[in-house]
Formats: structure tokens, C-alpha cells, sequence
């Protein structure tokens, strides 16, 4: 028992998180229905350990301005790499206290009297809290998408530039399609100097 216990401990040390549910499982086979006459205090690292393991995370949700509807939907893979909404569940208005949530991908859907619905994507890592103020803009442009404030990460092993690191960003609009050349060509007509369309001329890099 003393020696799977400390391969549990280790592997939970090293965040080997499927080896560390081998070795509880391996526990609960060993000690069979034994387990309810383990010691309150064994019984106890059990349960902790298998707190840890399972990741739960927290969230709490605030808005700015407060009092908007909050419904929290559970995204899962469908195999092909796209995530698609499962489980909805309404977390009734902001702010929302924090509550404890198991680790995966959720998106919450937001919405204000009078203002537009926002979108906003939340991963919880293992363990990881999750504390969020979301502000809501009082209209989002024709053709435009908003984007809401937080952290998302750039770069990555295919990067010829950046290394995978997080970056926190503010809110911004951005457009729904590609700006076409027709579009790109009516704003640098309109430019009133020379110097600033050579400014916004567009160019090739080879």
C-alpha cells in the first residue's frame, strides 16, 4: 500500500495525471470493499488524491455592466478536431460567485438587455481557476464580430517567428470575411496625401 501510494504521490508530482488514475484504480482493487474500513485519515488521502486527479477547476463570471444572463455550454470533440456544444447550463446573472467546474472546454453565452450577445471561450486546465470580467459593448458594427478581452496563445511548434506563449489582449471588432481588393482599393483612393498611401500601399514579401 506504502509503496503505490508513493507512485500515486510521484506521479501526481510530475502531473502524469493517466498513470496517477492506474495506480488509484489499483488501489481501490486491492483493498476491495476493505476501502469504508480504512482509517478516516487513509480514506481521506484517497479522496485527495483522487480530487487532484480528476482536475476539477473554478470560475467565476463578472460582467461589466453587471446583471447579464449567463449560460455556461461544454464543448467536446467530435473526432475530427471541432469542437461542438453538449451540455448547456444557465449560471443566472452576473457577477457569478465561483463555483467548481471539471477541466475541459466551455464557451459562455452572454446577454444584456439592449446589447449585443457576446461569445467568450473558456479552457479549464487542470486544477486551473478561472476568474473572468467580460465587458459588453453597448453595439457591435454591421459585418463586424467582437471579439472580447483575455488571454489566447501565439506561436507554436509550426511558428517560423514566436514560440507558444499567452498574451492578454484588450476587446476589439474585427470584420466577419476577408477584405476584398475592391474594399482595400476604395479605402487607399481615399487617403488624402501621398505619403499616406505610400504608407498603406499594399505590398509583396518574398
Amino acid at each position: 500500500m506504502l509503496f503505490r501510494s508513493n507512485r500515486l504521490k510521484y506521479s501526481i508530482l510530475v502531473k502524469n495525471y493517466e498513470r496517477a488514475q492506474k495506480w488509484i484504480g489499483f488501489i481501490h482493487l486491492l483493498c476491495g470493499e476493505n476501502l469504508e474500513k480504512l482509517s478516516p485519515e487513509n480514506r481521506n488521502t484517497i479522496t485527495t488524491f483522487e480530487d487532484l486527479v480528476r482536475g476539477n477547476g473554478y470560475m467565476a463570471v463578472k460582467t461589466v455592466p453587471a446583471g447579464a444572463a449567463v449560460t455556461l455550454t461544454k464543448l467536446a470533440d467530435k473526432g475530427d478536431g471541432i469542437l461542438c456544444g453538449t451540455e448547456k447550463k444557465a449560471l443566472g446573472s452576473t457577477p457569478v460567485k465561483e463555483f467548481v467546474i471539471p477541466k475541459g472546454s466551455y464557451v459562455l453565452r452572454i446577454s444584456f438587455p439592449g446589447r449585443p450577445e457576446v461569445l467568450y471561450p473558456v479552457a479549464i486546465n487542470h486544477g486551473e481557476a478561472e476568474l473572468d470580467e467580460i465587458a459588453i459593448p453597448e453595439s457591435v458594427p454591421d459585418d463586424m464580430a467582437y471579439v472580447p478581452a483575455g488571454e489566447f496563445f501565439i506561436g507554436g511548434e509550426n511558428s517560423r517567428y514566436y514560440r507558444s506563449h499567452e498574451l492578454t489582449i484588450p476587446g476589439f471588432f474585427i470584420k466577419r470575411h476577408e477584405v476584398t481588393f475592391g474594399e482595400y482599393l476604395e479605402f487607399w483612393k481615399s487617403l488624402g496625401t501621398p505619403e499616406e498611401k505610400r504608407k498603406h500601399m499594399s505590398k509583396i514579401i518574398f
